[in-house]
């Protein structure tokens, strides 16, 4: 039924590793609801929603969360993006001004239907990736953070479905990528920024993504909207063809 309705799932190889690891490891591997696959369609290629057509709209929505969202107004959404090379995949933006702005993404793994087991046990590599331009001529910051955070009750131990107790001193796992243009950057062209994560520690069950950025140009007094822009963000688990229990 999940491959009748273009569920992805994991491939064949790491089914038959998890149908050969039960034959050796019987109280240690978990298994594959196809159900709640069917359901929530938790490794499909991107967990992030997209761009919606306005900034409220994506706070109601998507939980999406901006900075200086009412007080400035400094991020708009383009479409077409303006001011840089045209791209086949992207027909929506976020748009920065002068003053720093962000935009918050979070993404619960449990509630995309992600097994507990999976984050836990076999903890694919989160990947998170977006397309990022400055407007042409124009010079432009750009920063993504990623932070993947324990629960609270998690902090000192953490604890899976089983009860199991296993001492944890990691802090919060988290990366960054910058990106910066000088002033009088005339070839704006699309480029993609990636983080992966991997060996974080068992308990993870949330991602937040910060990407944000400004013009460095203009004065605090400008009103166009040039600085970076944001597209296209991607969110997904990538799951091995071995199992491999931890």
């Amino acid at each position: 039924l999940c491959e009748r309705d273009h569920r992805t799932i994991p491939s064949l190889n790491f089914r038959k590793s998890l149908a050969e690891h039960a034959n050796t490891h019987e109280n240690c591997v978990g298994k594959l609801d196809f159900e709640r696959i069917w359901v929530k369609n938790p490794f499909r290629s991107n967990l992030a929603p997209p761009i919606l057509n306005t900034i409220g709209e994506m706070y109601r929505k998507n939980g999406w969360k901006f900075t200086d969202r009412s007080l400035y107004n400094s991020m708009l959404i383009e479409e077409p993006p303006e001011g840089c090379e045209q791209h086949p995949n992207i027909t929506r933006c976020l748009a920065t001004s002068h003053i720093y702005t962000t935009r918050l993404a979070t993404i619960d793994f449990i509630k995309e239907g992600v097994p507990v087991w999976i984050l836990d046990h076999i903890r694919p590599r989160i990947v998170i990736r977006e397309f990022v331009v400055p407007r042409s001529g124009y010079a432009a910051r750009y920063r993504m953070r990623v932070i993947a955070n324990l629960p609270k009750e998690m902090n000192s131990h953490v604890r899976d479905a089983d009860d199991h107790v296993d001492s944890c001193d990691f802090p919060s796992v988290w990366r960054e990528e910058e990106r910066e243009w000088p002033h009088w950057t005339h070839e704006s062209k699309w480029e993609q920024v990636e983080i992966c994560l991997e060996d974080y520690p068992a308990g993870i069950r949330t991602i937040s993504v910060t990407s944000g950025g400004k013009d460095t140009q203009s004065t605090d007094y400008a009103e166009e909207y040039n600085g970076v822009k944001i597209a296209n963000l991607e969110i997904h688990l990538e799951m091995p063809n071995v199992v491999r229990w931890l």
